[in-house]
């Protein structure tokens, strides 16, 4: 069994509602100080055979994270 598990960013510009993905979180929260909606997206790849796949997606709003704080 194989298991990947990976944290994204999805940055929204308000004004074009165009998106954009990070990895780092320091840009994430960057994004999220000049007012830019970001949501933090916890990704889990699990391949249990060869031919088999399963991807899982948690997204939730960046400061809506229970364990978020802006100092990290």
């Amino acid at each position: 069994m194989d298991v990947q598990t990976y944290t994204e960013y999805e940055i929204v510009v308000p004004e074009t509602n165009r998106r954009f993905t990070t990895r780092e979180r320091y840009e994430a929260v960057a994004y999220l100080k000049d007012s830019y909606l970001v949501f933090e997206k916890h990704i889990t790849i699990h391949s249990p055979t060869l031919y088999i796949q399963t991807c899982l997606v948690i997204t939730r709003q960046l400061h809506n994270n229970p364990g978020f704080r802006e100092e990290e």
